[in-house]
């Protein structure tokens, strides 16, 4: 049954299938191509010899970036995705695939002026008096109209290409069978999960193709910056937003290069570089929400100087506690802290114990000593993660999707800075964001705040514990509970878990004697010594002294490691 459906896909798909082979070989794949000979290998034949041209003046990775641009909307979406997985591909490849760029042709206005209408009836009830059929931008999933409303507000309709959808998913289904094939007839590739790959852009894709998102992301950015004076986001308007539309104000204005700013009388160039990139690294460490995609094309410089972003299709989304860590990484690495390093890398990639910490210990040396006496490696944030992510990859640690989406957005963020600014220091606009984080999660409200979360849980969790343990009891004397049980290097890892446990008795022991003490001043009770309750002072000060032996535990169990 499996091979008949797959069979009438490939029917199906005929003429998209002879379309990709076609472009393949005559960009000179022709060993992939023979790789499908035994499943719908009748397609080559209808491959015109004609036809057959190969590049033979490009290298392999310039040929594999125009078989994209060929193939249309859905494989350059896709190369653009893959430009992200640096820890995947050939850094030839990725500079190839960072180049690609959208080859569509509009369609007519008209047709965009139907989809509006369709969506809203705005034409026939007369709630847009103004709209240019000519598009002023388009890209492989959308163009851009500007308009004006019956309000007389001037807007732009971002409206989606008829039947990308269709196509998309057609691209996809083709996608998804060849990444099958490959991944099981070339094992030089099978590791990369081909069609995992598939099914990561297919999620990606998806969620880009519905604007309701993209108009969610747009109002959610531009409340993060709403007390800002500079960053901005143009306005969405709702009634004309669905999944297939997307109407926002219009933004007057040229995009941040030297060239174009200098036309536009805006010389304070070095200004506009600052606050794009302190703009990009709130978004990171304070909001955990960012744009993943700050090329020049995604912003506009109005004549008031204020940046405002667009295009919310793509962004990202870091934990704060990843927020945290990935602070501590960045300054770990400026800082030419090992140690800092391997505990910040522990916690991103989620491994308790590393299989070889000495190893990984000896190449972070190497990494730090390859920056650490070039005068411009500060320049080179984007390239300081990509070697970082070659070593945890040589490790197999697993790395976070957020991090291959920063070190792509920030190599589109050195290139549009640099141009504005080329003597810009990105880590001296990092280090005061991450420095300002880490104060906040220090101050002692946040840890006040923490404590009394802790000892919610806690108090949850000892509520809960008799009925989980009646519950395991059932399961054991029904014979339903089985332990799978696989002892393999566990010693460091139970001596860690034993360490962690005394110390956190050590923790609740001081946090209940300093709520305790604090009942007796909140009581008034006697005796009094200097108006405070003696059975106060002295639990503070039992308090203070497991306080420091907490902390002299703490530090002499950091050097044991």
């Amino acid at each position: 049954m499996g091979v008949f459906k797959f069979l009438i896909r490939q029917v199906k798909h005929i003429n998209r299938y002879n379309k990709i082979l076609r472009v393949l070989v005559k960009y000179g794949f022709d060993d992939y191509v023979a790789h499908f000979k035994h499943s719908g290998g009748f397609l080559r034949h209808l491959i015109p010899k004609k036809r057959i041209k190969k590049a033979a003046e490009l290298n392999k990775w310039e040929r594999m970036r125009l078989v994209c641009e060929e193939l249309g909307p859905t494989f350059v979406k896709f190369g653009q995705l893959l430009s992200s997985r640096r820890d995947l591909l050939p850094a030839e490849l990725i500079e190839e695939l960072s180049k690609l760029q959208d080859s569509v042709p509009i369609f007519p206005g008209k047709k965009a002026k139907e989809i509006i209408d369709e969506e809203f009836a705005a034409f026939r009830n007369e709630k847009i008096v103004s709209f240019e059929e000519f598009p002023f931008a388009s890209a492989s999933m959308a163009q851009v109209h500007k308009g004006r409303l019956a309000t007389g507000e001037e807007v732009v309709f971002k409206v989606q290409r008829p039947d990308i959808r269709e196509t998309i998913e057609e691209d996809i289904e083709i996608m998804r069978d060849l990444a099958g094939i490959l991944g099981e007839r070339l094992p030089s590739i099978k590791h990369f999960d081909p069609v995992g790959l598939v099914d990561q852009f297919a999620n990606s894709i998806h969620y880009e193709l519905d604007f309701i998102h993209e108009s969610i992301n747009s109002k959610r950015f531009a409340y993060n910056f709403k007390d800002s004076k500079v960053i901005k986001a143009p306005k969405i308007y709702s009634e004309f937003t669905s999944t297939k539309v997307v109407t926002m104000e219009f933004v007057k204005g040229v995009k941040p290069s030297k060239s174009k700013l200098a036309e536009d009388a805006i010389d304070n160039t070095k200004e506009v570089a600052k606050n794009i990139a302190t703009s990009f690294f709130q978004q990171v460490f304070e909001y955990g929400f960012f744009h993943a995609d700050p090329h020049a094309g995604n912003f506009i410089i109005n004549e008031k100087n204020e940046i405002y972003y667009i295009d919310f299709g793509m962004m990202g989304t870091i934990l704060k506690k990843d927020r945290e860590h990935l602070g501590n990484l960045l300054l770990a690495i400026e800082m030419q802290d090992v140690k800092m390093m391997m505990n910040a890398i522990s916690y991103l990639t989620n491994v308790v114990v590393f299989e070889n910490r000495k190893s990984l210990e000896y190449e972070l040396i190497e990494y730090i000593n390859k920056y650490a006496y070039q005068e411009n490696f500060h320049l080179q944030v984007g390239q300081m993660l990509t070697d970082l992510t070659e070593v945890m990859n040589h490790h197999n640690l697993h790395i976070p999707s957020h991090f291959f989406l920063i070190t792509r957005a920030m190599f589109s963020l050195e290139g549009l800075v640099r141009d504005l600014d080329d003597e810009i220091i990105l880590m001296d606009e990092i280090k005061p964001i991450i420095r300002a984080r880490i104060l906040d999660e220090r101050n002692p409200v946040t840890t006040g705040e923490k404590i009394i979360n802790s000892m919610y849980d806690l108090g949850n969790y000892l509520e809960e514990f008799p009925a989980d343990l009646r519950q395991t009891m059932k399961l054991i004397r029904k014979g339903k509970l089985s332990v799978n049980l696989k002892h393999e290097g566990m010693d460091p890892t139970v001596k860690t878990l034993n360490r962690l446990g005394r110390l956190l008795i050590i923790v609740i022991l001081v946090s209940s004697i300093i709520l305790g003490s604090s009942v007796f001043i909140l009581a008034d009770t006697d005796p009094k010594l200097f108006d405070i309750p003696v059975y106060s002072l002295i639990g503070y000060a039992f308090a203070t002294f497991m306080g420091l032996y907490l902390l002299l535990r703490l530090y002499k169990n950091e050097n044991e490691d």
